[in-house]
């Protein structure tokens, strides 16, 4: 049956196996062996590695120490630290020793002498001396059982405490040292500790063996397994702990450079070199910021070395998300264009590529996940190999722009961003966001064209959820030069009335999704970075004017506006999405209006210039049932003028000989009178009564037809249509009874009741 021990030391998270061995044997005062053997494990020679146990093992270990079996199993699994390092800490075979201690008095040696980490003793305040005087060979540890007499070799049974201990250049050095060693090892061992104290006690044991390792190695260690325990000699670890120590808030200042800082001529840097793996996150940090002026922007971000000052990376437990995962969940899909404007001038960088590969260099900071995920992550729109060019392009002497990509990054692990940008991207992907009638009636009611539907989705799904349109759902995805050119321009010439009724609508699908409390729109605000000049313009702060002069007072396209001005295309974008233009560019009714013009035109139109009523166009067209062609002539303009702007407005057209369009039906005015209301059944019943206006004033059906300019047959067609829907004879034929005009009484009638109604309800004819 295994022995119950008297506490229960928990592990730290991530802890291995091996180290918390030797911090409970320590604690309870045994040697790691008879702990092990005590729990059913052996220590297989002096490389102070435990096999995983067996289920039987398992359960007698748990047994012992009040573990759970996922607690021991975890030790087990965790990422081991070097081997080099485990004995950096673990007690050896062979062991130091004090003279002066062992010549006081009957004693056996302790074990903490037989730990690397230990060089001084501070009772006597000298240096721990490491063989017999008498065969020059270390004693081991523990001593052969039965015990030999105290203070004497195993060996050779000399006597230790004759031994002259090593000298020591700088004794207040070492004292203080070995003070601090000796406060992380007893913070190690103590279950009373917090896990964070204890793992940072560990942490420093490491970065001190590590620093050692490298002193000893002259920097450049050849491999982490040619590392010993006997390089941890009194001179490398004081000299280890001083460097720890000094640290220095300019990194080229840093004592620690001198080992850290050596790079070999054509070869990529690596932020953290092979042989300094194992260090805390504390040490690591300040590794990269020595090596800051060698690295890739990528490995500068990821490092955070782009800072003014050191950020260490805060702990993660295993088993939880990298810092990424976490980040990009409450990240739209790609950076906020305002900040893609402010982090570079330059007008040949493509924003279309550059926000979302600035997304991922947001995901960068204190990340241990490749590029190529980081890049799947963020929606995987650009390779690896281009984000890492859009990233060193960025860093390509713009060190302003890493650093406010850092400061952000860091900034929005704590940060308050009131908008769940995954929501909304689901909530795009359920449903349309605009439909064609809808989007057709905010079009016409900001005087602008509907034909691009496709569009306005396009700009509700930006507006809405931040996100590129490259990876956007099929019905808002925009894929093609010629698109996104389109595109452009569509956002570029949204007026203010516009931009108003397509927000009011993106809310409503908001409050439709079940969506509230969030803002339409949201950026991180600019005090969440320190830097004061930017690489960039703010486009919030830029004067609208000249852009909006440019525009509305010429035809000169958007790319040359914002080339004359100094601009890049995507920023003058972005002034206009914060500043829309005040009218249409391109007014839709700047052709003809049955009227005199205005006596003072809207903003735009020239002086004396018409415009055409979507109204009355709508009215002659559906209710009057009138052509096209002959609307167009009365209006004096070509026939495609009118065709396009009834279209424009969503006015159904008739298909030439087909019926009329449902969603178009005949009304005719209240209070029309009998025969008139009649003669208005069919198509073409203006111009009909037309005809029998124009033969009222002729001798005869010849003599109107050819004032008229149509031949007999045409008129005889048309006043027979009329007779027909008004149930009587209009014309007199020939020959017609004596003293008879050419109108019969029911075609005088009719002709007065149309010269009334056509004279009151439609222009004259054009000169």
């Amino acid at each position: 049956m295994t022995t119950r021990l008297p506490f229960t030391l928990t592990p730290l998270e991530g802890e291995p196996f091996e180290v918390w061995l030797h911090a409970y044997a320590a604690r309870l005062a045994l040697p790691p062996d008879h702990l092990a053997a005590a729990l059913g494990l052996r220590i297989p020679g002096n490389r102070g590695r435990v096999s995983p146990p067996r289920p039987p093992e398992l359960a007698a270990i748990g047994a012992a120490t009040g573990l759970a079996a996922e607690a021991i199993t975890a030790m087990f699994t965790a990422g081991r630290p070097p081997p080099p390092l485990v004995r950096a800490w673990m007690p050896q075979r062979v062991t130091r020793f004090c003279p002066a201690c062992l010549a006081a008095g009957p004693r056996q040696m302790p074990a903490d002498w037989s730990l690397p980490v230990n060089f001084f003793c501070m009772r006597h305040s000298r240096v721990l001396a490491a063989t017999c005087p008498d065969c020059g060979r270390q004693p081991s540890h523990p001593p052969p059982l039965p015990p030999s007499r105290p203070g004497r070799c195993a060996g050779c049974g000399g006597r230790l405490d004759t031994a002259s201990p090593p000298a020591c250049a700088d004794v207040p050095a070492a004292r203080q040292a070995q003070r601090a060693i000796t406060g992380m090892l007893a913070s190690v061992r103590d279950p009373g500790q917090s896990p964070p104290a204890r793992r940072q006690a560990l942490e420093g044991l490491t970065d001190l063996a590590l620093v050692a390792f490298h002193l000893a190695t002259a920097g450049e260690p050849e491999s982490r397994q040619g590392l010993t325990p006997a390089m941890l000699t009194a001179g490398t670890l004081t000299a280890a702990s001083a460097l720890l120590a000094g640290q220095s808030r300019a990194p080229a200042r840093d004592p620690l450079a001198s080992l850290a800082a050596r790079v070999t001529p054509g070869i990529t840097a690596a932020a953290i070199p092979h042989s300094w793996a194992g260090a805390s996150p504390a040490l690591r940090t300040r590794i990269a910021r020595a090596r800051d002026q060698w690295l890739p922007p990528a490995d500068r971000l990821r490092h955070a070395t782009t800072l003014p000052a050191a950020r260490i990376p805060g702990h993660r437990p295993p088993g939880h998300p990298d810092i990424a995962v976490t980040r990009a969940a409450r990240l739209p899909g790609q950076i906020w264009a305002d900040w893609a404007i402010r982090l570079t001038s330059d007008p040949a960088i493509r924003h279309d590529n550059f926000r979302p590969a600035a997304l991922i260099a947001l995901l960068l900071p204190h990340s241990a996940m490749p590029l190529r995920e980081l890049t799947a992550l963020a929606g995987g729109q650009h390779r690896r190999q281009f984000a890492g060019y859009q990233i060193k392009k960025l860093g390509a002497g713009r060190p302003a722009a890493l650093r406010v990509l850092t400061e952000l990054a860091l900034a929005i692990d704590s940060g308050d961003i009131p908008i769940d940008y995954q929501r909304r991207r689901d909530l795009a992907a359920r449903q349309p966001l605009i439909g064609d009638a809808t989007w057709a009636t905010i079009a016409r009611d900001a005087g602008m064209t509907t034909r691009n539907a496709a569009h306005a989705r396009r700009y509700l799904y930006e507006l809405l959820t931040g996100c590129p349109l490259g990876t956007a759902p099929a019905p808002c995805r925009l894929a093609g030069g010629k698109a996104q050119a389109s595109y452009t321009e569509f956002t570029t010439t949204i007026t203010t009335d516009l931009a108003a009724a397509l927000r009011d609508h993106a809310r409503r699908v908001l409050r439709a999704g079940g969506i509230s409390g969030e803002p339409l729109e949201w950026q991180p605000p600019a005090s969440w970075v320190t830097i004061s000049t930017w690489p960039g313009s703010d486009p919030a702060a830029t004067d609208p004017g000249p852009i909006h002069h440019a525009l509305l007072s010429g035809s000169t396209p958007a790319a040359r506006v914002a080339a004359d001005l100094g601009l890049s295309a995507d920023h003058l974008r972005q002034i206009l999405h914060h500043h829309p233009l005040p009218r249409p560019r391109h007014p839709l009714r700047r052709t003809l209006i049955p009227r005199p013009a205005p006596a003072s035109p809207p903003p735009g139109q020239q002086p004396g210039a018409l415009y055409l009523d979507p109204a009355w166009l709508r009215e002659q067209y559906l209710t009057r049932l009138r052509t096209l062609n002959d609307i167009a002539a009365q209006l004096g303009c070509p026939v495609h003028i009118v065709n396009r702007f009834a279209r424009e407005h969503g006015i159904p057209i008739r298909p030439r000989g087909g019926p009329l369009p449902a969603t178009a039906p005949r009304q005719l005015p209240p209070g029309l009178p009998e025969p008139l209301r009649n003669a208005f059944t069919g198509r073409g019943a203006p111009a009909r009564l037309r005809q029998l206006l124009a033969i009222a004033g002729h001798p005869s059906l010849h003599h109107a037809a050819r004032a008229l300019g149509v031949t007999p047959s045409v008129t005889y067609s048309r006043i027979a249509r009329l007779e027909r829907d008004c149930g009587g004879q209009l014309v007199n034929r020939s020959p017609r009874p004596p003293g008879t005009g050419t109108l019969t009484p029911l075609g005088q009638q009719l002709s007065r009741q149309a010269r009334e109604y056509l004279d009151t309800q439609l222009p004259p004819p054009p000169r």
